[in-house]
């Protein structure tokens, strides 16, 4: 997919600002939602592996029933929708990117605040689907 740099509108409402990353099974784009007034990542899932797009599509969606004050420390699904024959996922905006940090591992601090949450899933749910994931 090639978009231009703020001129590119996806769904009448997204706006391209650049790329963010890619893998083997999609695309990562930062752009900035116009109804909501925020930046978020687009990620579109190659048309070929819409099964594992799909798929990711209802982890996200899962983790969200048990997970309603978004307590879980992953990214936060905010939409999804068909674009040019490929899932999008709209995800909330993280940090930087695990490849910009410059320190391996990183300070105790920052992971400490993770470690803190207490789960809204059972364990053994969260266990499931991180198996079917590996």
């Amino acid at each position: 997919m090639h978009f231009r740099h703020g001129s590119t509108l996806i769904l009448g409402r997204f706006l391209y600002l650049r790329d963010l990353g890619s893998g083997v099974s999609s695309q990562v784009f930062l752009a900035f939602d116009q109804e909501t007034k925020t930046r978020v990542a687009l990620k579109f899932i190659v048309a070929e592996l819409r099964a594992a797009g799909d798929f990711e599509l209802e982890l996200y969606t899962t983790i969200a029933a048990c997970d309603i004050h978004h307590q879980v420390p992953i990214a936060t699904l905010l939409l999804s929708f068909e674009y040019g024959g490929h899932l999008c996922l709209v995800l909330e905006l993280l940090g930087d990117s695990i490849m910009s940090v410059k320190s391996f591992p990183p300070p105790r601090n920052s992971l400490r605040k993770l470690s803190q949450h207490e789960p809204h899933c059972e364990l053994n749910e969260i266990r499931k689907i991180v198996r079917s994931l590996i």
